[in-house]
């Protein structure tokens, strides 16, 4: 039985309500018709305007998500598939949807994992039985693959790299200038390359090895810290773009940046 919609905001101060509103699915025709002829610039225009119509309908946030990833704005395609199933838990879309922009955005072992737990809501859906098929041809979808492949590049690869140096200079603050960042900036952008290549890892993976959350918050901490402290020369880094990108990656996928490193406090 799908559950009762929830309230995303008060009706007094916002459009939405829980009760079906006439415009929100004469606008979300008008967006599936775009869709449906590929022009997904108009087909965004219109779910989202019947997402501020109508707020607490899964379907729409789910084909908004569709739409995104067709742009290739897979992170904010993740973001409506999470607004869908919080709505709707057992919508099996929802995971479709989650699934891809997870996919999309290498995070190969979450898409498999999001495609088990749609099957589980929604044990008939061809679909969610196609993705997890896909998924279960590649060693990389499985988590104990993903996460030694993600402890190589953290454990392995990061020694050649002075991680630790990198952390030495960003708990100095008098030593963080924007001439110390502009005379490593060749070092920094390793650095900060591999430290964004951390932050994308498997959440499925984060959840069950230790090690991999400290290196993640290491990561998230390093590049906070940088970005922080000398903006302006951190923005004229090679890897800048990357940074910001993983950041708002992590911050998205529930990680919360803080204004310490657990492992040098």
């Amino acid at each position: 039985m799908k559950p009762a919609p929830r309230t995303i905001l008060h009706p007094d101060l916002y459009p939405g309500t829980t009760q079906k509103d006439a415009k929100a699915e004469a606008l979300r025709k008008r967006a599936n018709e775009a869709y449906a002829n590929g022009d997904f610039e108009e087909a965004l225009t219109h779910y989202s305007a019947s997402a501020l119509h109508d707020p607490t309908e899964a379907t729409t946030w789910s084909n908004r998500s569709a739409t995104l990833l067709q742009l290739d704005r897979a992170e904010d395609a993740f973001d409506d598939a999470e607004r869908c199933l919080w709505l709707d838990p057992a919508f099996g879309k929802g995971y479709l949807r989650r699934g891809a922009a997870e996919w999309r955005l290498g995070r190969r072992a979450d898409a498999r994992a999001s495609y088990e737990a749609g099957l589980k809501q929604d044990p008939g859906n061809v679909r969610l039985m196609e993705e997890l098929a896909r998924c279960e041809a590649r060693a990389d979808t499985e988590p104990a693959q993903a996460a030694r492949a993600a402890v190589f590049r953290t454990m392995l690869v990061s020694p050649s790299l002075d991680v630790e140096g990198l952390f030495e200079l960003l708990q100095a603050p008098e030593r963080l200038t924007a001439a110390a960042v502009s005379e490593r900036a060749q070092s920094l952008d390793a650095l900060l390359e591999y430290l964004c290549r951390t932050l994308e890892c498997d959440l499925v993976v984060l959840r069950d090895c230790a090690p991999l959350r400290e290196a993640y918050d290491r990561a998230t901490f390093a590049c906070g810290q940088l970005l922080g402290a000398e903006p302006g020369a951190a923005s004229r880094l090679n890897c800048a773009p990357r940074v910001v990108d993983a950041l708002r990656h992590a911050l998205r996928c529930g990680w919360r940046m803080e204004q310490r490193c657990r492992s040098h406090g």
